[in-house]
């Protein structure tokens, strides 16, 4: 009698303790499933914001390591916008350039770097348009500074052709550099507009045209 009771309290103590091993594994993989969920919904939540904010015009910095540039649409005629991250000890200027062009290269430029960038964020815009003479001119602003460079009316009108065929996207464009390099920002040529004087280039590769970039000092 006594090993019959004594038998079915070891089957009773094994029971429950697989009862509580498998309430500890349930409870664990409830724990586990509810964290991956919670991870899951806060990682979309935040690819989400990114691309809210991107889509907005806000600079988002996912690397403060390397230069990121992410260019703007204005929604103006013959206007060009970025917002670019420096990170720290990288400097830069802004350069630009309207002339003849090789494709893939910067010119050779002997002008001097316009708008020292500070690290961190900082807003580069460029504008082509009629001054208070009336006279055409090329406007580069990086955060509060300005320059004003005169253009002639036949530039002008090609860039102003080149500009009206690319209007209408609302695109954003963010992309990371490592710091060192030259940095191109905006290339229009001619050529885009099939004209005359792009018939008339003696090389494929070359053209007249406005190039502005991140130039490191």
């Amino acid at each position: 009698m006594n090993n019959e009771v004594s038998g079915e309290t070891a089957v009773m103590r094994r029971f429950q303790f697989s009862l509580r091993k498998l309430l500890l594994v349930i409870a664990a993989v409830v724990v586990v499933a509810s964290h991956a969920l919670t991870s899951y919904r806060l990682w979309k939540a935040e690819s989400e914001l990114r691309d809210l904010r991107i889509l907005h015009g806000i600079l988002v910095v996912e690397d403060v390591t390397r230069v990121q540039v992410q260019s703007m649409n204005p929604q103006q005629p013959m206007t060009w916008r970025w917002h670019v991250y420096l990170p720290q000890g990288a400097m830069y200027g802004v350069n630009h350039y309207v002339g003849d062009l090789r494709e893939f290269e910067l010119p050779a430029s002997s002008a001097p770097i316009f708008g020292a960038l500070r690290e961190g964020v900082n807003t580069i815009t460029v504008k082509v348009q009629r001054d208070e003479r009336g006279e055409w001119a090329r406007m580069i602003y990086v955060n509060m500074q300005s320059l004003k460079v005169s253009l002639t009316e036949h530039d002008a009108a090609w860039l102003e052709h080149s500009s009206n065929r690319s209007t209408g996207t609302t695109t954003v464009v963010a992309n990371a550099y490592d710091p060192g390099d030259d940095i191109e920002l905006l290339r229009i040529e001619s050529r885009d507009m099939n004209s005359a004087d792009s018939a008339t280039t003696s090389e494929a590769s070359a053209a007249h045209g406005l190039v502005v970039w991140l130039a490191k000092k």
